[in-house]
């Protein structure tokens, strides 16, 4: 057995990270992320660093299930992004205070592939094997397949920092476990996010929590932490999904053609976007009855949706209403 590639399948491919790691201070951009996860994912984890890891275009576009024409795009964003981001770890050892900053890559390059098609390679900064191989306690897990599709950087790394919670004599009855952040130490975890809560919590944390709820094995509901009329912090209470099915993706539209407004062309266009957003709609109630189209979707499907389902499109512009009023 091998430590790259064929040492789990595809439906069991690991992301480790040691806990130290996700609470460290770092920024990657979304296209970052993913290349870092694909290279955890092709090795041995239990291992030591493997140094050089390859994976093709086409590799990479088909596990995030990204347009084809961008793939390359997203590929050297994600270079530039694992470049130039710094990973800072904050130590208290007795009564010092000390600050270890690492850079994530120690080099990369384009080549053939088993002579094939053109990829990227990495080769991680061997100062970060500690965090990510031949870990032995203090650390956490996720399937890959269970990331994939998530939209943000901020998404994956609240969903890691709510994993490495969710261990007892936190876990309770059902998998469900709670999990308490101050408002400080949220802060210190992502110090790029807004100081005024009002603007956190729309910009920041219902964002996240709506793109994991969707998009990851995880259901998560939130609450703010009072002090009299001051909020001091946040209260997550999570389940892990346990069933067999997996969470509906959401489908690609159709794009939108240069046709006139008002034209026959685009009814058919509208048309079509109706029926998929319907039926992905329909699919995320059969997962899971407290799952809702987002914000951008549910105005689509408003728009849509009146000369072709009349009453979906008075239910959906009911909703939108309600949330606009609640947001």
């Amino acid at each position: 057995m091998t430590d790259i590639e064929s040492w789990q399948d595809d439906n069991k491919k690991l992301v480790v990270q040691s806990n130290d790691l996700i609470t460290a201070k770092y920024e990657l951009d979304i296209d970052g992320f993913r290349a870092l996860t694909l290279f955890l994912s092709k090795v041995n984890q239990r291992l030591e660093n493997p140094g050089w890891v390859s994976f093709t275009a086409h590799e990479f576009q088909v596990t995030f299930d990204l347009n084809k024409k961008n793939v390359w795009r997203c590929m050297k964003k994600a270079v530039v992004s694992l470049s130039k981001s710094q990973i800072t770890f904050f130590v208290i050892n007795k009564r010092k205070e000390s600050y270890t900053v690492l850079n994530w890559l120690s080099g990369y390059k384009y080549e053939k592939i088993d002579g094939k098609s053109t990829g990227l390679s990495l080769r991680l900064n061997q100062d970060l094997d500690p965090f990510l191989f031949n870990i032995k306690n203090n650390f956490s897990w996720c399937f890959l397949n269970a990331i994939t599709s998530v939209k943000s950087m901020m998404s994956f790394r609240m969903y890691m920092y709510i994993l490495s919670h969710k261990n007892p004599p936190r876990c309770k009855r059902d998998g469900f476990f709670e999990i308490d952040l101050s408002l400080v130490d949220f802060k210190a975890l992502f110090p790029e996010s807004s100081a005024r809560f009002v603007d956190l919590k729309r910009k920041t944390i219902e964002p996240a929590i709506r793109d994991i709820n969707e998009n990851t094995d995880l259901s998560v509901h939130w609450e703010p932490i009072r002090q009299g009329r001051t909020v001091v912090g946040m209260r997550f209470g999570c389940v892990e999904e346990k069933s067999t099915t997996t969470k509906p993706k959401r489908p690609r539209l159709v794009k939108r053609l240069h046709v006139k407004s008002g034209s026959h062309a685009e009814g058919e266009w509208m048309k079509k976007n109706t029926e998929i957003l319907y039926q992905y709609e329909k699919a995320l109630k059969e997962y899971d009855p407290a799952l809702r189209l987002d914000m951008p979707d549910l105005r689509r499907a408003v728009e849509y949706s009146k000369l072709f389902k009349p009453f979906w499109h008075k239910e959906k512009s009911q909703e939108l209403k309600m949330r606009e009023r609640i947001n």
